[in-house]
């Protein structure tokens, strides 16, 4: 019945309650680890607690049988975001073509496409702001597409990369395609990275409101390196060669 009982059986504090005083009881309740999602309209999620007690005690000079109070409590309940960066060497469907050794060689570029996904959960998302790093041996080509109205941006004093979205749509990435863009990475090995990855892309994050409660919402993801563990094209030795 979705129904939780107090008595003073179980509660033997709230047997009396005298003027200027007070009284508590709590429970918890286990929420679903995710809540159903089909529709763009399955967003903005509450939780309601309606609650009453009740006391045969009445004030002096009254009829009423017994004494009552109801109370609600609304939550609202915060969306998820969900960043993911991937990168890969063979990736001709994403419309931006690399080239280059693979694997890499010392002193010899190979191009890169590092894709950036954003995902919403059960709230519309504000002001998302996704950025990382270019790494030293690193070279932004310019090439960059994405699948909104906007796209990522380079800085090139200071090697960061910065994708603003005004506005993620909720249940992107579930109902409704992700935000994805893509853009290449230009990484030149240098002789002391022999038989080593060589590091891409450092940690992208990614933070955002959630429009519905007005908390802050942020996401991350590892470092890209030349291992691209998400290609499946490439073998098992990765490592720069001479």
């Amino acid at each position: 019945t979705n129904t939780f009982f107090w008595t003073v059986a179980n509660t033997p504090e709230l047997i009396s309650i005298a003027p200027r005083e007070s009284g508590a009881v709590s429970l918890r309740v286990k929420l679903l680890k995710n809540f159903p999602i089909r529709r763009l309209s399955d967003k903005n999620y509450t939780l309601k607690l309606q609650a009453a007690i009740e006391s045969p005690t009445v004030p002096a000079g009254t009829e009423a049988e017994k004494t009552m109070a109801v109370a609600e409590l609304q939550t609202k309940m915060a969306g998820i975001l969900d960043v993911e960066a991937r990168a890969f060497f063979r990736d001709a469907e994403s419309g931006i073509l690399n080239s280059g050794p693979y694997p890499p060689r010392v002193n010899q570029p190979t191009e890169y496409t590092v894709h950036w996904i954003a995902s919403g959960y059960a709230a519309d998302i504000s002001n998302l702001e996704i950025m990382s790093f270019v790494q030293s041996g690193g070279r932004w080509t310019g090439k960059v597409i994405s699948n909104i109205d906007t796209v990522p941006l380079y800085d090139s004093r200071t090697g960061k990369i910065t994708w603003s979205i005004p506005h993620l749509p909720a249940n992107s990435g579930v109902v409704s395609p992700a935000a994805e863009a893509v853009f290449q990475i230009e990484i030149t090995p240098a002789v002391n990275q022999i038989n080593q990855d060589v590091v891409i892309l450092g940690n992208t994050t990614a933070s955002g409101q959630d429009i519905f409660t007005g908390l802050a919402l942020a996401d991350s993801d590892v470092p890209l390196a030349t291992n691209l563990p998400d290609d499946p094209t490439v073998g098992r030795d990765t490592r720069v060669q001479p």
